[in-house]
């Protein structure tokens, strides 16, 4: 079964105002909830009770009380419930809390990953005349990321952030094009009004979110879900970061696995830039 806190920041942004509530006080104080019972709960968070039924509802359970028990479970298995507090030793400290998040985030992405779409996205992207990714701010980033490396497999990939280049590029694509959508919330609209566009004239689409049910995840064909711990606030919402980058692994892993023409490609390109190098 998912992980309850997961889910729960994975659903965020699909949530009713009163519902978020509910996710507010689980996500940052879940050791309380799990001493409360529905009433006690429903006065912590600010709501009404039918708002926590809902929202315990939408993460999968049909009663408060089989939530409450499989939160215990979930909490006792957890290694890492530290955040970032004010009072940390040193830097030390904090290096710790830093990787120890980029391993939660990956433990969360190993649960949200689906093998069947990573290969559908990747024969997708390998097959297609032109590759696309928008995203923009540091969304945007990692769409460059993703572009440079595919261009040195060989594959005709373009990364825009700039909304307006989005629109127009995704109004010039064909059905033999593919365009990915990078967004850690699933809710920009600028990621997402390019997306519509591009799959209105015949473009595969992908989204790279951790917004699970957002409008986003919507619009895709396929979606990759990443890890949602940028709801967190951690410093640079490094955990969503790597969760990207990791799914971009995973892609073109993928692609040179199956077909040697890319792993050839690399090699090439590889032997290019070895004059570039210091020896």
């Amino acid at each position: 079964m998912d992980s309850i806190l997961l889910k729960a920041k994975s659903l965020y942004e699909a949530l009713k105002p009163s519902e978020k509530k509910v996710a507010n006080y689980l996500i940052q104080r879940a050791d309380d909830v799990i001493h409360f019972s529905i009433t006690d709960l429903a006065e912590n968070a600010g709501c009404s009770e039918a708002s926590i039924s809902r929202f315990v509802r939408k993460l999968g359970f049909s009663k408060f009380i089989d939530f409450k028990i499989s939160l215990v479970k979930e909490l006792s298995l957890m290694e890492d419930k530290q955040n970032i507090k004010n009072d940390a030793t040193g830097v030390a400290d904090l290096i710790h809390h830093l990787v120890q998040q980029g391993i939660k985030s990956y433990k969360e992405l190993a649960q949200l990953i689906v093998p069947e779409d990573i290969e559908k996205a990747a024969d997708w992207i390998a097959s297609s005349k032109h590759t696309f990714f928008f995203g923009v701010g540091s969304s945007g980033s990692i769409a460059q990321l993703g572009a440079s490396i595919l261009v040195r497999i060989g594959i005709s990939c373009f990364a825009y952030s700039d909304p307006h280049m989005q629109v127009i590029v995704g109004s010039n694509c064909t059905a033999e094009d593919t365009v990915i959508g990078i967004s850690v919330s699933g809710t920009i609209k600028d990621t997402i009004k390019s997306v519509q566009v591009a799959k209105s004239v015949g473009a595969k689409t992908i989204a790279i979110t951790g917004g699970k049910e957002s409008p986003l995840s919507k619009e895709a064909e396929v979606v990759l879900y990443s890890s949602p711990q940028g709801f967190e606030a951690g410093i640079g919402s490094l955990g969503a970061r790597s969760s990207q980058m990791a799914i971009l692994d995973m892609l073109i892993s993928t692609i040179v696995w199956k077909n040697e023409t890319w792993r050839d490609n690399f090699k090439k390109v590889e032997q290019a830039l070895e004059p570039k190098r210091f020896s």
